[in-house]
């Protein structure tokens, strides 16, 4: 049986990634920003949020809007980041594999960061979605500070790693870009 490269695995993943993303897009989000009344959803929060704004979402989504949370968003949502982390770490490996790298500690740690990213968003992104789970299970009133405090700064260190994770991807790419015309060039 014939190995899968890097680069298959990347592509696939990617996918995968961009068929759930579009699910997120136009039915799932869209669904549950109708059971809230048009509240932005935890995960999907860029900033943090407070206990009230959660009991206000929690209200807002009702049982239904709960339970389509848990049992269609969150089961996605436990694909998608192994999709996104598989896509981008293995983009970035298969791109910084392929052009030269200077010496040096700063430019070492950087590239370890670039790695790194994508791998600990994936991560991060489950911790954030059992989290979730537990505020959506606890409902309104049954949720602690301490849940969503840990809740909402688990959300943001997510994007932090995703933009992060973007910002290597599109810096890998450049610079593969770029090697493959200093190669050219010198080959003229």
């Amino acid at each position: 049986m014939k190995r899968l490269t890097h680069k298959q695995i990347a592509v696939a993943a990617g996918g995968v990634g961009i068929v759930i993303a579009g699910i997120f897009a136009f039915i799932t989000r869209p669904a549950l920003l109708a059971y809230s009344g048009g509240l932005a959803m935890f995960d999907g929060r860029f900033g943090t949020y407070s206990l009230d704004d959660a009991r206000e979402l929690l209200v807002a989504l009702g049982s239904e809007g709960i339970n389509y949370y848990m049992f269609v968003q969150l089961p996605l949502d436990m694909i998608f980041p192994l999709a996104y982390g598989l896509a981008l770490g293995l983009a970035i490996v298969h791109l910084q594999r392929k052009v030269p790298h200077k010496p040096g500690r700063v430019r070492a740690v950087l590239r370890s960061v670039i790695y790194a990213a994508p791998w600990l968003a994936a991560v991060i992104d489950y911790w954030e979605n059992w989290l979730i789970l537990r505020m959506l299970n606890a409902g309104a009133e049954g949720i602690t500070k301490a849940l969503v405090d840990e809740a909402s700064r688990t959300t943001t260190y997510k994007w932090v790693f995703v933009a992060i994770a973007i910002f290597g991807l599109i810096v890998s790419a450049l610079r593969y870009a770029s090697s493959g015309r200093d190669r050219s060039d010198r080959g003229a």
